[in-house]
């Protein structure tokens, strides 16, 4: 696992970072922006005068324990960091022992919900910490739970309850595949384009700008595989929010077309990089639910 933190935490200047640093004056919806896994902590944290949801900053995986230390100006929400699915285990202890100068005070507050959904908090750590407040009905949601680890603990755990449940979804389609979060929140708050399912998680797909054709026209140009695309044919919203390159040059050339606050949301596929399945799903409960 620590090596997919570790490719999270030192991204590099994506193409969405390039577009906004040059046009930094645009309607960019900057709190989404803060839990845009494209965007590198360095960038984030040189847009702090944005308007930026520190909560989801904080929980946002690029941020990683070293820039709570190196950032000390920075207004870090320890209860989105609870959940920020790079943290390092060990830094809860060092957050229940940090007091202020009186030493009367504690200066982090997790969340023990959101730690205890946390995938990046391990069944060991839990074992091994047990008389921490661990919030037991979110860790009877988790996934990754290990056999062992539920039969130790078979009495302190709820029965199952989905994630989704969280955000008002029905859950009849994640009880049968329990990773998919996804084409169960699109189902439901996108029923007028569940065309565009099994693209989701398909990054070749999501490279391909003729996946995005409007599915009333999808037919002709099935039809008519020579025939040049017309851009009002094109759903440019599904394509602010998945298309997979939009480019510097892409996004002048049909600037026009692009809806900037989906594109706030386009992480170009780097959810891809997070360690697990489950994983995944926290990240787009977050990304898409709040």
């Amino acid at each position: 696992m620590q090596s997919s933190q570790q490719s999270l935490t030192d991204i590099g200047c994506s193409e969405l970072q390039k577009i906004i640093s040059k046009y930094p004056d645009l309607n960019w919806d900057w709190d989404s922006l803060s839990y845009n896994l494209s965007l590198s902590a360095e960038f984030l944290i040189s847009n702090i005068s944005k308007p930026l949801n520190m909560c989801k900053l904080s929980a946002n995986p690029v941020i990683s324990a070293k820039h709570l230390d190196l950032y000390p100006f920075v207004a870090w929400k320890y209860e989105g960091y609870s959940i920020n699915l790079s943290m390092p285990s060990e830094i809860i202890k060092y957050g229940i022992n940090k007091r202020d100068i009186t030493d009367t005070i504690s200066l982090v507050n997790w969340n023990y919900y959101y730690l205890s959904l946390n995938p990046a908090i391990e069944c060991e750590y839990i074992r091994d910490n047990i008389s921490q407040p661990w919030n037991w009905e979110a860790i009877s949601r988790r996934e990754d739970l290990t056999e062992q680890f539920s039969r130790d603990y078979e009495v302190f755990l709820s029965p199952t309850k989905n994630l989704s449940a969280d955000i008002d979804i029905d859950t009849t389609i994640a009880a049968n595949n329990r990773g998919d979060f996804l084409d169960n929140y699109w189902s439901k708050y996108y029923p007028d384009n569940l065309v565009y399912l099994e693209y989701l998680r398909d990054e070749n797909a999501r490279k391909r700008l003729k996946t995005f054709i409007k599915e009333s026209r999808r037919n002709y140009y099935k039809e008519n595989p020579s025939a040049t695309i017309d851009l009002s044919d094109i759903d440019w919203n599904m394509v602010s929010l998945f298309y997979n390159k939009i480019t510097v040059d892409f996004f002048e050339k049909y600037r026009g077309f692009l809806n900037l606050g989906l594109l706030s949301k386009n992480t170009a596929c780097y959810e891809l990089q997070l360690y697990s399945a489950y994983a995944k799903k926290i990240y787009y409960v977050i990304q898409f639910a709040y």
